[in-house]
């Protein structure tokens, strides 16, 4: 079973998760500019500071995450409400719930920038359809209700 460390070192390695998540959000931002202003390279570098992120983020995870099959979320507030009042208790009260509150930031502007990559990719995709020729639009339908099949339009280009 998993133990906390103690408050002082929970209280630690909560502000360097902190520091952590600012860095990955800061990331984040970044990777959205470059999606946004479609430059390939910002955006690559972007995956890869991204990638080194997670990994400094999952080395700090291990002191937070227990293997129970509970939440490791619960787990934590179960714990913080334990602590004997104190002012180091009321320090780590404050550190999770920015803590938490920056996760769901950071979740937030993972999920913008999928809504973005999506957007790019459609809008990509209908380029292509429009250069291969390939109708973009669904079918039609006629006044009897039969599908009315728009067809194969005239190609501006081999792509």
């Amino acid at each position: 079973m998993f133990s906390y460390p103690e408050p002082e070192a929970l209280s630690k390695i909560l502000a360097e998760q902190f520091t952590q998540l600012n860095g990955m959000l800061a990331i984040l931002k970044k990777e959205e500019r470059a999606l946004k202003d479609r430059d390939i390279e910002t955006f690559e570098d972007a995956v890869q500071q991204k990638q080194r992120q997670v990994q400094r983020l999952e080395k700090l995870e291990k002191y937070i995450v227990s293997f129970s099959g509970n939440s490791a979320a619960a787990k934590m507030d179960a714990y913080v409400f334990d602590l004997p009042a104190s002012d180091i208790k009321n320090k780590i009260t404050v550190q999770w719930e920015n803590f938490q509150s920056l996760v769901r930031q950071c979740d937030q502007q993972n999920k913008v920038n999928n809504k973005v990559m999506l957007a790019s990719r459609v809008s990509l995709q209908q380029a292509m359809d429009i250069l291969r020729g390939e109708a973009s639009t669904p079918n039609l339908y006629e006044a009897s209700g039969k599908s009315k099949d728009a067809g194969r339009q005239q190609t501006i280009g081999v792509a």
